[in-house]
């Protein structure tokens, strides 16, 4: 049934496949209103981030506001996924606005020999990134995880395969993520997942958030530069390449440090680019889910917040 799904959006015409997407939209607003009390008992969902995140800052109008708009990006979203592999070298320019600048930067990075560890998160068009990476000439393994339905998975990943890049499980990924490096390939990763065994803590949209810290130990044993960029969306099927940061970190002696400094500057980024497009984050994720030993939960039972400057400013709500 889904792959039925899938293959049917992918047939329609763009207005047709939009027009159905915005049908679904209540239905997406709905059920997320339904599961609200029981995705705050498990520390996720769209209920429980904003109030993490916004905390008091919004009030009910503005809440409905922002479910309604985070709602139609990602039904929209969906249509655009199916339709991923319409993207290609010859079209690209249609689909992608990317400044020059910016690809000059990327190809100059991957010149040094080093690889490259590309980081993006669940912002924007994220399901693009390995995709136009690969278009653009680029060879990149990209680390999923996988669906608790396998077929959903495999449906899913052929569409992510059409542009040719190499995937691998999360489960076990490192060794094929070194071999990229190594071969002074490209490797991609969602840095926004909570990390259950990670001890680093750094901000993300103003809260303490678990970080995983693979891409860190990758970046101090192997030199590899990392990229923080993300594809934000225009408009249905247009899109802007932004790179947000660029970091060349010099180890220390302290390896725990070094990675909190890394780890700091990729949650600032990803941070900064959710404050763009706040719409356009995964705001039922488990960021928050994962917490510190020892960390004194407020009255209102959120974690602190220890950067108000990371939130974002609803302007169109």
């Amino acid at each position: 049934m889904f792959a039925g799904l899938v293959r049917m959006l992918g047939w329609l015409p763009d207005r047709l496949a939009f027009a159905f997407a915005d049908l679904m939209v209540p239905v997406f607003v709905f059920v997320t209103w339904i599961g609200r009390k029981r995705a705050t008992r498990h520390r996720r969902g769209f209920h429980y981030n904003v109030r993490v995140v916004f905390r008091d800052r919004l009030d009910a109008r503005q809440r409905r506001a922002l479910l309604w708009r985070w709602a139609r990006y990602m039904t929209h979203f969906a249509v655009e996924l199916v339709k991923m592999g319409e993207v290609n070298a010859t079209n690209l320019h249609r689909f992608v606005d990317i400044p020059e600048e910016s690809l000059a930067r990327v190809r100059a990075l991957v010149a040094q020999g080093k690889g490259l560890i590309a980081l993006t998160g669940h912002i924007g068009a994220y399901e693009y990134s390995a995709h136009l990476v690969q278009v653009l000439g680029f060879s990149i393994t990209s680390v999923f995880r996988e669906s608790p339905i396998r077929p959903v998975t495999d449906v899913i990943n052929t569409i992510r395969g059409t542009g040719g890049q190499v995937m691998t499980e999360r489960r076990g990924a490192v060794r094929e993520m070194m071999r990229a490096l190594r071969a002074g390939e490209m490797m991609g990763l969602l840095a926004d997942v909570s990390s259950k065994e990670s001890l680093v803590f750094t901000p993300f949209l103003g809260t303490p958030a678990a970080t995983n810290t693979t891409f860190g130990l990758l970046h101090l044993k192997t030199g590899a530069p990392i990229v923080v960029a993300t594809i934000e969306r225009l408009r249905p099927r247009r899109f802007a390449f932004h790179i947000w940061e660029v970091i060349e970190h010099a180890p220390t002696d302290d390896r725990h440090a070094d990675l909190v400094a890394i780890a700091t500057r990729v949650n600032q980024a990803l941070s900064k680019a959710i404050q763009a497009r706040p719409e356009q984050w995964f705001w039922d994720a488990r960021r928050f889910r994962t917490r510190p030993d020892g960390e004194q939960i407020g009255a209102d039972g959120l974690p602190p917040q220890t950067a108000p400057e990371q939130v974002p400013t609803l302007h169109h709500a």
